[in-house]
């Protein structure tokens, strides 16, 4: 999900410094009520709110991160996540004896906030999987499917299943990446003139 981020970071440069221009010769975006094209004003409005989505969506998925969480515990549970590979049979399991499991296995310290165990609880949620040689990370997001309020992360540096309302107004860590290489515009110098009629007749025609 970093990814999604770093797509979030590199709009905010590549496509703010347009507003400007934006604002000097008009974009149409296809809507016949704005005859003159987006401001420079409703540019930038757009693409924060772009963002803001692409944010959202990346909190609604998972993994979260507390940005009070110790840095190397959260890179330590992301690899976790990202590089172990478990079998699992779940037929009819009840949730939390399906994390009881996992934190068998993996040996990570795993917390279910209190709505999410009442929601757990509630609904008497239980899990059918039959997965082998399977990214913890998938068994996780698989298993949280079973409700649309839950959502996983890295939270008091253990891994917490939350609700999303657990997870309002967390910060998250921002990974800077350079796109120079990507927005950068060489100069076009001019190439000399090489001439080729000595070698091919026709060039002097």
């Amino acid at each position: 999900m970093r990814s999604l981020i770093v797509l979030a970071v590199a709009l905010l440069f590549v496509l703010m410094p347009l507003a400007p221009v934006v604002q000097g010769q008009g974009i149409d975006f296809g809507d016949d009520e704005e005859e003159d094209g987006m401001s420079a004003e409703e540019f930038r409005e757009f693409i924060l709110e772009l963002v803001q989505e692409i944010i959202d969506q990346y909190k609604s998925e998972g993994p979260n991160v507390d940005t009070e969480s110790d840095p190397r515990i959260v890179d330590f549970i992301f690899r976790k996540l990202e590089l172990q590979h478990v079998t699992v049979h779940f037929q009819d399991t009840p949730f939390m004896d399906c994390l009881d499991f996992l934190r068998d296995i993996t040996g990570l310290n795993i917390v279910v906030s209190a709505r999410a165990r009442d929601i757990i609880e509630s609904e008497e949620m239980k899990v059918n999987l039959r997965l082998r040689d399977i990214k913890l990370k998938s068994v996780i997001a698989l298993m949280l499917e079973v409700s649309d309020e839950l959502t996983y992360g890295v939270k008091y540096d253990v891994l917490y299943i939350g609700t999303k309302e657990d997870w309002a107004g967390v910060g998250q860590f921002l990974f800077i990446y350079s796109i120079h290489e990507i927005v950068y515009r060489p100069p076009n110098f001019p190439a000399p003139n090489i001439g080729l009629g000595d070698i091919i007749p026709w060039q002097n025609k």
